[in-house]
């Protein structure tokens, strides 16, 4: 399996499983039956219902259905990966993510840039897949899509419930009954998504200790090696708890980023 590898500034590295041509045909195929099974039902529904409609709007209706086609596969992909959080129902199924090649989640005009390169995929599929052999053929595994909007797709891992787990998933920076980190709004900036994307990722398999698929002495040193980079931009060169530092940074970042707090929100409302 293709590893892409993300060096952070602290020099640890973020390694994420890329999906390979195989999952990622299977869940194309998974998303396209439902977009024939859908097809199919809004064309049935009209017909069923132009016949009793006399004011001929049905048939209009029916013509935007059949003659925008198209336009509804292209938006079927665009509009899950935005709302989904780079996933479409095949995606979610093979637990396949659409990321941007920093590691941050994928950005609307990225997921518009994918979906604008489907129907050619689409159209390519006969004589020659070409889709399928990019991503076999690709150092990325990347269809063109991909390659346009700087994007990959990434295997998520396992984990507890089947989804990487939240670091505190109820708690947030300003409900804080007491802060050490000299933090402002504006400080924010100065974190990439990438450094948000890391550092969920670390605290994520170090955080419960108790649960941590970490070594305790890597889980160690790689909070201290966080907490040494990630504090020197916030100006704190010194602190006694590595991950005390890192979770009042997390959970300020985390609240900093309107996108990553609804996805913590829904993860918590569906039980997840």
């Amino acid at each position: 399996m293709a590893v892409w590898i993300t060096r952070t500034a602290e020099g640890v590295e973020l390694r994420q499983d890329l999906a390979g041509a195989g999952s990622r045909s299977l869940a194309a195929a998974i998303d396209l039956g439902i977009l024939v099974v859908a097809l199919w039902v809004a064309i049935f529904a009209l017909a069923l219902l132009g016949q009793l409609d006399a004011t001929g709007s049905t048939k209009f209706l029916m013509g935007l259905v059949v003659g925008g086609w198209l336009l509804l596969i292209v938006g079927y992909f665009v509009v899950f990966e935005i709302f989904w959080g780079g996933q479409t129902p095949g995606k979610r199924a093979l637990r396949l993510q659409v990321r941007s090649l920093d590691g941050g989640p994928v950005q609307v005009l990225q997921s518009i840039l994918r979906g604008a390169f489907v129907l050619l995929d689409l159209l390519l599929l006969l004589p020659l897949p070409l889709g399928i052999v990019l991503v076999a053929a690709t150092p990325l595994s990347q269809r063109l899509g991909d390659l346009a909007a700087g994007t990959m797709v990434v295997r998520l891992p396992r984990r507890i419930g089947g989804e990487l787990r939240e670091p505190w998933p109820g708690e947030r920076w300003s409900g804080l009954a007491s802060r050490s980190l000299p933090l402002v709004p504006a400080l924010a900036s100065r974190f990439s998504r990438a450094d948000l994307a890391y550092l969920r990722h670390l605290l994520a398999r170090g955080e419960p200790a108790l649960l941590s698929d970490l070594d305790p002495q890597a889980r160690r040193r790689l909070y201290v090696e966080a907490a040494r980079d990630f504090g020197a931009r916030i100006g704190v060169e010194r602190f006694e708890d590595a991950r005390v530092l890192l979770r009042e940074l997390y959970l300020f970042l985390r609240e900093m980023n309107p996108g990553s707090d609804r996805a913590v929100q829904r993860t918590r409302k569906s039980g997840r």
